[in-house]
């Protein structure tokens, strides 16, 4: 059940630590970047909980709820196909609706679970994106979270958990997924993907510490542009940002507004840009992009640390907006121009 999940050993240990003594919080918060593993273990954690081979074997928790022997490979029993298959009637998902999570979709939740669960030994319920609820939808599904019905437990999922409303992040355990490391990012486009060597390294680096993102921009079916290709692109425009005027900052935001991932991806990319800036002069070789290092050498002296650490500051600040439903082209327009003035 857990063992798919890659490179997430301490919140692993510490969710099957759990399983086995019985004793379950009635809400999780699983924190980290998209694509760490954090939906993978909300579903491996639901299949643990839920196990029909452990009831065979007797083995029960201090709670009364069977436990499984989680890690040990994926299981045959009819409540575990069943959560795999996403047809279990007692794991609910909420998921946001047009950016947010909103009152109408916790009230129908809150109504759903005022009925006792219909098979499942602990009923589970997984938020995705918790971050993007209101105060309105939040102080909806903290009255639930403050008494939760019997046999139930919450598994919330965001990116930071400081983004969550604090009145949500006070009733929840939290549980931290770290960053992929680029080894063994590198290493799963290589075997699985069949990637040579420095497609890799470059998908690597726009990934960011994500397994997930990494696999989605070598995914041929997806429509969007060769990574590759639109970084060097990306890059020619942020030279054109550093080195021209208040026009080129405009058209930089402007070109990059088009569609929304496509700007968050940009300015995840962006970042990487800067990071490599600001190391270049102290060591060449933690350079992640490093099939431009001749063009980075080129602006590194450009600019002094602080003055690249302010900039890093503007991108952070223009991302989080847009992933908070601000308006991309005012977001990147602001940032552009903020970055001029640096």
């Amino acid at each position: 059940m857990f063992d798919s999940i890659t490179d997430q050993n301490q919140a692993v240990s510490r969710l099957m630590s759990m399983i086995r003594h019985g004793f379950v919080p009635h809400a999780l918060l699983f924190s980290g970047l998209d694509g760490v593993g954090k939906s993978t273990t909300a579903r491996a954690m639901a299949m643990a909980l839920n196990c029909r081979a452990s009831e065979a074997s007797g083995s029960v928790g201090t709670t009364g709820q069977p436990v499984t022997q989680a890690g040990e490979g994926s299981c045959p029993c009819r409540s575990c196909r069943k959560i795999m298959a996403g047809t279990h009637p007692d794991i609910l998902t909420v998921v946001p609706s047009g950016g947010l999570i909103k009152i109408a979709q916790i009230r129908d939740l809150c109504s759903k679970l005022l009925v006792k669960p219909l098979e499942a030994s602990m009923r589970v319920v997984i938020i995705h994106d918790t971050h993007t609820m209101n105060q309105e939808s939040g102080n909806a599904l903290l009255k639930m979270l403050e008494e939760p019905p019997e046999k139930t437990m919450f598994i919330l999922i965001t990116d930071q958990a400081s983004d969550v409303l604090p009145t949500i992040l006070s009733r929840c355990q939290t549980v931290m997924f770290t960053p992929i490391p680029a080894e063994s990012i590198r290493s799963r486009l290589v075997s699985v993907k069949g990637m040579d060597a420095e497609r890799a390294d470059v998908i690597t680096c726009l990934a960011g510490g994500s397994l997930g993102k990494a696999m989605a921009l070598c995914d041929e079916r997806q429509n969007r542009p060769d990574p590759l290709v639109f970084r060097r692109y990306l890059f020619a425009e942020f030279e054109g940002l550093l080195k021209g005027g208040l026009f080129d900052a405009l058209s930089f935001a402007e070109k990059l507004s088009r569609k929304k991932e496509t700007a968050l991806n940009a300015l995840e990319t962006t970042l990487s840009f800067i990071r490599d800036l600001t190391v270049f002069p102290f060591d060449r070789d933690r350079v992640l992009n490093r099939d431009i290092a001749d063009r980075l050498e080129n602006l590194s002296g450009r600019f002094s640390t602080d003055s690249l650490l302010h900039m890093a500051d503007r991108v952070l600040s223009a991302h989080q907006g847009i992933k908070a439903n601000a308006s991309v082209r005012l977001c990147l327009e602001t940032m552009a121009i903020q970055m001029k003035r640096i």
